[in-house]
Protein backbone atom coordinates (compact mmCIF):
# COMPACT_ATOMS: atom_id res chain seq x y z
CA UNK A 1 0.00 0.00 0.00
CA UNK A 2 1.47 3.22 -0.87
CA UNK A 3 2.22 5.44 2.08
CA UNK A 4 3.28 9.18 2.24
CA UNK A 5 6.78 10.00 2.35
CA UNK A 6 6.38 11.96 5.24
CA UNK A 7 3.27 12.41 8.06
CA UNK A 8 2.54 16.33 6.96
CA UNK A 9 -0.74 16.07 5.31
CA UNK A 10 -2.85 18.68 3.88
CA UNK A 11 -6.05 19.57 6.08
CA UNK A 12 -9.66 17.59 4.91
CA UNK A 13 -10.99 21.01 3.84
CA UNK A 14 -9.91 24.08 2.51
CA UNK A 15 -12.17 27.86 3.02
CA UNK A 16 -12.56 29.61 -0.18
CA UNK A 17 -13.13 33.14 -0.84
CA UNK A 18 -16.57 33.89 0.26
CA UNK A 19 -16.68 31.29 3.01
CA UNK A 20 -16.97 28.40 0.83
CA UNK A 21 -14.97 25.48 1.35
CA UNK A 22 -13.21 22.64 -1.06
CA UNK A 23 -13.58 19.60 0.28
CA UNK A 24 -10.97 17.10 0.43
CA UNK A 25 -11.11 13.40 0.97
CA UNK A 26 -8.04 11.35 2.04
CA UNK A 27 -9.21 8.09 0.85
CA UNK A 28 -8.94 9.52 -2.80
CA UNK A 29 -5.30 9.85 -2.68
CA UNK A 30 -4.88 6.16 -1.43
CA UNK A 31 -5.55 3.37 -3.60
CA UNK A 32 -7.41 0.26 -2.46
CA UNK A 33 -6.11 -2.74 -1.36
CA UNK A 34 -6.47 -5.90 -3.88
CA UNK A 35 -6.00 -9.93 -1.82
CA UNK A 36 -5.73 -12.67 -3.66
CA UNK A 37 -4.85 -11.56 -6.87
CA UNK A 38 -2.87 -14.07 -9.64
CA UNK A 39 0.96 -12.78 -10.66
CA UNK A 40 0.89 -11.48 -13.72
CA UNK A 41 4.45 -11.84 -14.71
CA UNK A 42 4.32 -10.23 -18.44
CA UNK A 43 2.00 -7.35 -17.15
CA UNK A 44 4.21 -6.44 -14.43
CA UNK A 45 7.07 -6.22 -16.84
CA UNK A 46 5.46 -4.05 -18.94
CA UNK A 47 6.33 -1.87 -15.95
CA UNK A 48 10.04 -1.54 -16.77
CA UNK A 49 9.36 0.21 -19.77
CA UNK A 50 7.67 2.94 -17.77
CA UNK A 51 10.62 5.08 -16.31
CA UNK A 52 11.42 5.78 -20.19
CA UNK A 53 8.02 7.10 -21.23
CA UNK A 54 5.30 9.86 -20.64
CA UNK A 55 1.89 8.37 -20.47
CA UNK A 56 0.90 4.37 -19.81
CA UNK A 57 -2.72 4.00 -20.68
CA UNK A 58 -4.47 0.91 -19.25
CA UNK A 59 -8.00 0.72 -21.38
CA UNK A 60 -10.80 -1.80 -20.75
CA UNK A 61 -14.31 -2.02 -19.73
CA UNK A 62 -15.43 -2.42 -16.10
CA UNK A 63 -14.15 -5.96 -14.29
CA UNK A 64 -11.28 -6.14 -16.01
CA UNK A 65 -8.61 -5.56 -13.50
CA UNK A 66 -7.45 -2.34 -14.42
CA UNK A 67 -7.60 -1.31 -10.72
CA UNK A 68 -5.83 -3.93 -9.59
CA UNK A 69 -3.08 -3.76 -12.37
CA UNK A 70 -2.49 -0.02 -11.64
CA UNK A 71 -2.23 -0.55 -7.78
CA UNK A 72 0.31 -3.38 -8.41
CA UNK A 73 1.99 -1.05 -10.51
CA UNK A 74 2.36 2.02 -8.01
CA UNK A 75 3.70 -0.24 -5.35
CA UNK A 76 6.02 -1.73 -7.09
CA UNK A 77 7.52 1.73 -7.85
CA UNK A 78 7.17 2.78 -4.63
CA UNK A 79 9.14 0.05 -3.26
CA UNK A 80 11.68 0.70 -5.76
CA UNK A 81 12.18 4.19 -4.10
CA UNK A 82 10.09 6.31 -6.10
CA UNK A 83 7.51 8.59 -5.49
CA UNK A 84 3.95 7.58 -6.34
CA UNK A 85 0.95 10.17 -6.07
CA UNK A 86 -2.74 8.32 -6.55
CA UNK A 87 -5.75 10.17 -7.39
CA UNK A 88 -9.11 8.05 -7.88
CA UNK A 89 -11.49 10.14 -10.18
CA UNK A 90 -15.65 10.40 -9.57
CA UNK A 91 -17.54 12.14 -11.53
CA UNK A 92 -17.48 15.04 -9.05
CA UNK A 93 -14.19 15.49 -10.13
CA UNK A 94 -15.38 17.15 -13.59
CA UNK A 95 -14.40 20.84 -12.78
CA UNK A 96 -10.64 21.83 -13.38
CA UNK A 97 -9.87 23.85 -10.20
CA UNK A 98 -11.24 20.90 -8.31
CA UNK A 99 -9.50 18.33 -10.50
CA UNK A 100 -5.97 20.41 -9.87
CA UNK A 101 -6.65 20.21 -6.60
CA UNK A 102 -7.44 16.73 -6.05
CA UNK A 103 -3.91 16.09 -8.67
CA UNK A 104 -1.86 18.46 -6.24
CA UNK A 105 -2.85 16.82 -3.16
CA UNK A 106 -2.09 13.60 -4.79
CA UNK A 107 1.20 15.05 -5.34
CA UNK A 108 1.90 16.63 -1.97
CA UNK A 109 0.95 13.60 -0.53
CA UNK A 110 3.43 11.56 -2.53
CA UNK A 111 6.30 14.01 -1.81
CA UNK A 112 6.02 17.35 0.46
CA UNK A 113 8.12 19.23 -1.44
CA UNK A 114 5.57 19.30 -4.23
CA UNK A 115 1.73 20.64 -4.45
CA UNK A 116 1.80 23.02 -1.52
CA UNK A 117 2.35 26.30 -3.45
CA UNK A 118 -0.70 25.23 -5.90
CA UNK A 119 -2.96 23.77 -3.07
CA UNK A 120 -2.50 27.52 -1.85
CA UNK A 121 -3.14 29.29 -5.16
CA UNK A 122 -6.82 27.34 -5.34
CA UNK A 123 -7.58 28.07 -1.61
CA UNK A 124 -6.59 31.76 -2.49
CA UNK A 125 -8.56 32.02 -5.81
CA UNK A 126 -10.54 29.17 -7.04
CA UNK A 127 -11.08 31.15 -9.94
CA UNK A 128 -7.52 31.13 -11.07
CA UNK A 129 -6.29 29.96 -14.26
CA UNK A 130 -5.01 26.36 -14.03
CA UNK A 131 -2.15 27.32 -15.90
CA UNK A 132 -0.40 29.55 -13.03
CA UNK A 133 -1.79 26.20 -10.70
CA UNK A 134 0.39 23.39 -13.35
CA UNK A 135 2.90 26.27 -13.69
CA UNK A 136 3.47 25.93 -9.58
CA UNK A 137 3.30 22.08 -10.00
CA UNK A 138 6.10 21.41 -12.84
CA UNK A 139 8.52 24.03 -11.30
CA UNK A 140 8.14 22.19 -7.74
CA UNK A 141 8.60 18.52 -9.34
CA UNK A 142 11.46 20.20 -11.58
CA UNK A 143 13.64 20.37 -7.51
CA UNK A 144 12.72 16.70 -7.24
CA UNK A 145 15.57 14.46 -8.53
CA UNK A 146 13.88 11.34 -8.11
CA UNK A 147 11.31 9.64 -10.34
CA UNK A 148 7.72 10.86 -9.69
CA UNK A 149 4.51 8.90 -10.89
CA UNK A 150 1.05 10.15 -10.86
CA UNK A 151 -1.86 7.54 -10.91
CA UNK A 152 -5.30 8.15 -12.19
CA UNK A 153 -7.74 5.87 -11.85
CA UNK A 154 -11.20 6.30 -13.41
CA UNK A 155 -10.36 8.41 -16.00
CA UNK A 156 -13.33 7.98 -17.96
CA UNK A 157 -15.29 10.07 -15.51
CA UNK A 158 -13.71 13.78 -16.79
CA UNK A 159 -15.35 15.00 -19.55
CA UNK A 160 -14.68 18.70 -19.48
CA UNK A 161 -12.39 19.84 -22.17
CA UNK A 162 -10.70 22.17 -20.05
CA UNK A 163 -9.22 19.07 -18.03
CA UNK A 164 -8.17 17.49 -21.10
CA UNK A 165 -6.12 20.31 -21.73
CA UNK A 166 -4.36 21.13 -18.48
CA UNK A 167 -3.51 17.35 -18.34
CA UNK A 168 -2.21 17.41 -21.70
CA UNK A 169 0.09 20.40 -20.47
CA UNK A 170 1.33 18.61 -18.03
CA UNK A 171 2.32 15.79 -20.16
CA UNK A 172 3.84 18.42 -22.28
CA UNK A 173 6.00 20.31 -19.73
CA UNK A 174 6.35 18.42 -16.83
CA UNK A 175 10.35 17.43 -16.48
CA UNK A 176 11.52 14.43 -17.91
CA UNK A 177 11.44 12.10 -14.82
CA UNK A 178 7.64 12.92 -14.31
CA UNK A 179 5.16 10.50 -15.44
CA UNK A 180 1.21 9.43 -15.44
CA UNK A 181 -0.58 6.61 -15.88
CA UNK A 182 -4.48 6.20 -16.19
CA UNK A 183 -6.98 3.85 -16.19
CA UNK A 184 -9.83 4.26 -18.50
CA UNK A 185 -12.64 2.48 -20.11
CA UNK A 186 -12.70 4.83 -22.59
CA UNK A 187 -10.05 6.77 -25.38
CA UNK A 188 -8.81 9.47 -23.26
CA UNK A 189 -9.00 12.61 -25.68
CA UNK A 190 -5.19 13.13 -24.93
CA UNK A 191 -2.50 14.04 -27.50
CA UNK A 192 -1.45 9.84 -27.50
CA UNK A 193 -1.13 9.99 -31.43
CA UNK A 194 2.30 12.60 -30.69
CA UNK A 195 3.25 10.56 -27.97
CA UNK A 196 3.03 7.15 -29.74
CA UNK A 197 5.44 9.08 -32.46
CA UNK A 198 7.66 10.09 -29.77
CA UNK A 199 7.66 6.42 -28.38
CA UNK A 200 6.35 7.84 -24.94
CA UNK A 201 3.11 5.82 -24.54
CA UNK A 202 2.35 2.72 -23.21
CA UNK A 203 -0.73 1.14 -24.03
CA UNK A 204 -2.72 -1.42 -22.36
CA UNK A 205 -6.03 -2.32 -23.43
CA UNK A 206 -8.43 -5.33 -24.17
CA UNK A 207 -7.93 -5.89 -27.43
CA UNK A 208 -7.40 -9.28 -26.31
CA UNK A 209 -9.88 -9.95 -24.19
CA UNK A 210 -11.14 -12.76 -26.01
CA UNK A 211 -8.21 -15.10 -24.45
CA UNK A 212 -9.76 -15.07 -21.05
CA UNK A 213 -7.50 -16.99 -19.23
CA UNK A 214 -4.58 -14.36 -20.44
CA UNK A 215 -3.84 -12.73 -17.14
CA UNK A 216 -3.76 -15.98 -15.10
CA UNK A 217 -0.50 -18.30 -14.21
CA UNK A 218 -1.58 -21.51 -15.57
CA UNK A 219 -2.11 -19.37 -19.30
CA UNK A 220 1.80 -18.95 -19.59
CA UNK A 221 1.55 -21.05 -22.67
CA UNK A 222 -0.21 -18.19 -24.38
CA UNK A 223 2.63 -16.36 -24.24
CA UNK A 224 4.45 -19.01 -26.70
CA UNK A 225 1.49 -18.00 -29.55
CA UNK A 226 1.34 -15.86 -32.64
CA UNK A 227 -1.31 -13.82 -30.71
CA UNK A 228 1.26 -13.13 -27.81
CA UNK A 229 3.75 -12.34 -30.01
CA UNK A 230 1.53 -9.82 -32.12
CA UNK A 231 0.19 -7.93 -28.84
CA UNK A 232 3.73 -7.82 -27.22
CA UNK A 233 4.86 -6.58 -30.37
CA UNK A 234 2.31 -3.80 -30.46
CA UNK A 235 2.92 -3.15 -26.26
CA UNK A 236 6.90 -2.23 -27.70
CA UNK A 237 5.58 0.68 -30.14
CA UNK A 238 4.04 1.44 -33.10
CA UNK A 239 0.21 0.78 -33.47
CA UNK A 240 -2.22 0.53 -30.75
CA UNK A 241 -1.80 -2.16 -28.41
CA UNK A 242 -3.41 -5.24 -27.03
CA UNK A 243 -4.05 -6.89 -23.59
CA UNK A 244 -6.05 -6.97 -20.65
CA UNK A 245 -8.77 -9.65 -19.86
CA UNK A 246 -9.91 -11.47 -16.78
CA UNK A 247 -12.16 -11.56 -15.66
CA UNK A 248 -14.45 -11.82 -18.10
CA UNK A 249 -16.79 -14.51 -19.65
CA UNK A 250 -15.88 -17.12 -22.71
CA UNK A 251 -16.46 -16.29 -25.73
CA UNK A 252 -18.78 -17.26 -27.96
CA UNK A 253 -16.13 -19.15 -30.49
CA UNK A 254 -14.52 -20.40 -27.42
CA UNK A 255 -16.46 -23.40 -27.00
Amino acid sequence: MIQPRSSHLTDGTGTLPGGGQLPFLATKTVPARFRGLVARPRLLAILSELPAKRLGVIKAPAGFGKSSLAATWAEKLEQSGNYVGWLTIDSDDDEATRFLFYVSQALHHACPDVGAGAIGLILENNLIDPTAILSSLINDLAEIEDDVYLFLEDYHWLSASRIHQTVAYFLKHAPSHCHVVLTTRTEPPLPLATLRAQNQLIEIDSECRRHKRFWTAPSLGFWNSPTSNSCNARLKGGPPPCELSHPCPPSPDSA
